[in-house]
Order: C-alpha cells, then sequence, then structure tokens
C-alpha cells in the first residue's frame, strides 16, 4: 500500500494505490467433480487429474481532493476501487467431493477471484458562524464479481453427456446510490456531537435486498484539562458513545426443514 498527500494552494489531493494477491494453494478435479469414478482413476495416484489454483492480483487505485471554496465551505471529492477476497469456505466446498456418493444440488466451489467495488463521492461540508458544521455526501458504489450460485453445463465423462452441476462462481453484480446527511455540533469544552442520517438505494439481482435507511449519532464528552476535579484524576479523559438504527434491510428466510439452505451462506446475500 502506498499513499501521497500533496498540499495546493487551497487544496489537497491524496493519491493512493493498494495491491491484494492471493492463492487457496488448493488442488481441485479438473473439469468435473469426480475423483475415483473418474475414468482411469489411478488410487496410486489420487490426484493426478487435479489442477491447482491460481494466483490472484488486484491493483485498486484511490483519488480524493479536497477544495476550500471560501473560509466557511469547502468540497471534497474521492473515486477509487476496492478489492475483497472470497468467502474461503465458497471456493473450497466440495473440492473432496465425488459427484458419485453425493446430491446433484451438491454446491462445487471454483476458483473465485476476487470481488471488486468501484466508489465516488462528492461531499460539502459548511461551517455555521456558531460553530455548527452540516455536511451532505452524495455517494455510489458499483460491485463486481461477486459471488452467486447458478447449475452450469458440463461434460460428464463418465456418462459421456453433459450434465448440470450447481457451482459457485463470479458474476453477479449490484450498484448502489446514497446520501448522507450530518451534522457536527461542538459542546465547548466538554466535547462534540455528530448526528447523521443516510439513504441508500440498492439495485441488486437479489430480490430480498431492499433500501436502506441509517439514523446514527456519536457523542464525545471530553474532560477539560482545567476541571477541578479530585486530584485532576479524570482530566483529558474521553467517552464515547454511538448509536445506530437501520431501517429497510430485510433478511432472507430460511427454514431448516429445506435441504437446499444447508449450502446458504452470507456472501452470496450481499
Amino acid at each position: 500500500m502506498a499513499f501521497a498527500e500533496p498540499h495546493l494552494g487551497a487544496g489537497s489531493l491524496e493519491v493512493g494505490v493498494r495491491l491484494d494477491h492471493f492463492r487457496t494453494n488448493a488442488i481441485r478435479p479438473r473439469g468435473f467433480p469426480r475423483i475415483f469414478s473418474m475414468p482411469g482413476f489411478d488410487p496410486a495416484d489420487p490426484t493426478a487429474r487435479f489442477v491447482a489454483g491460481r494466483s490472484h492480483t488486484r491493483l485498486s487505485p484511490r483519488l480524493f481532493a479536497v477544495y476550500r471554496l471560501d473560509r466557511r465551505t469547502s468540497l471534497h471529492a474521492g473515486v477509487g476501487a476496492m478489492a475483497q477476497m472470497p468467502d474461503f469456505a465458497l471456493a473450497l466446498q466440495g473440492i473432496n467431493t465425488d459427484l458419485a456418493v453425493t446430491s446433484i444440488l451438491q454446491p462445487y466451489g471454483t476458483d473465485l477471484d476476487f470481488k471488486r467495488a468501484t466508489l465516488a463521492e462528492l461531499g460539502v461540508p459548511h461551517r455555521f458562524p456558531s460553530g455548527t458544521v452540516v455536511e451532505a455526501t452524495v455517494w455510489t458504489r458499483s460491485d463486481r464479481g461477486l459471488i452467486r450460485t447458478q447449475p452450469v453445463r458440463l461434460f460428464d465423462p463418465l456418462r459421456n453427456q453433459n450434465v448440470n452441476v450447481v457451482m459457485h462462481r463470479n458474476g453477479r453484480k449490484a450498484s448502489t446510490t446514497g446520501l448522507d446527511l450530518r451534522l457536527r455540533q461542538g459542546l465547548g469544552a466538554w466535547g462534540q456531537a455528530w448526528p447523521s442520517c443516510s439513504f441508500a438505494g440498492v439495485d441488486s439481482v437479489q430480490e430480498f435486498v431492499s433500501p436502506a435507511h441509517a439514523f446514527g449519532g456519536v457523542l464525545l464528552l471530553t474532560v477539560p484539562g482545567s476541571w477541578p476535579g479530585p486530584g485532576g484524576l479524570l482530566r483529558d479523559v474521553s467517552l464515547g458513545v454511538v448509536a445506530r438504527l437501520t431501517t429497510g434491510v430485510t433478511y432472507l428466510e430460511c427454514p431448516a426443514f429445506d435441504v437446499g439452505n444447508a449450502s446458504v451462506a452470507s456472501d452470496l446475500m450481499r
């Protein structure tokens, strides 16, 4: 990870780049999820037809700028990318399972790549003469390479025909646009408070995802250094309280009697 932050007159510019790399070091059956039932299987060398996982590398650049419009108002904008490793439980699921001894509904992991997100934001904070700061920020996020579970048509060498195999693969997309509003109010020498509210509209292939609203706040209390308490023991001691209420985010119902729910992972619900 590397960052640079030059100051340019009335503004500043932050430029950075992050390098992410991973490899599962796992091996899996080549082409089709059969091991001992694969034609030509050699018990003396059971992994002869296995293939090793690939290395995955991703560069994530970031650019963030702040410009002072006047002594009370400024403008900040940013754009960047972010890479997130997949859930290894999904990537390695069924890796040592032969289709001959399991259900056709058994999901099989694949050599999953990074999930990738592109983020952009534009915000304006304004400070009033009273010291109160109001900030509004519009942001958007686009996710690519999210994991989805789907039937994949593969050639089965044992049956000599194409069959459907349930597999975890990268490919799902989602996008989110939101508005954040925040107010920062000073409490004199005793601290500050930040009430805020957010709205996010989600566009996803998952039907159970709905627009979300969030209301929150931060209260930071600091005992002044001049406080004449007993022996000055509490001087400059801070206490922070954070509260957050989120609405509009629903859940996917997974009845216990449905055997298909055994393979549901939270990574698939984003």
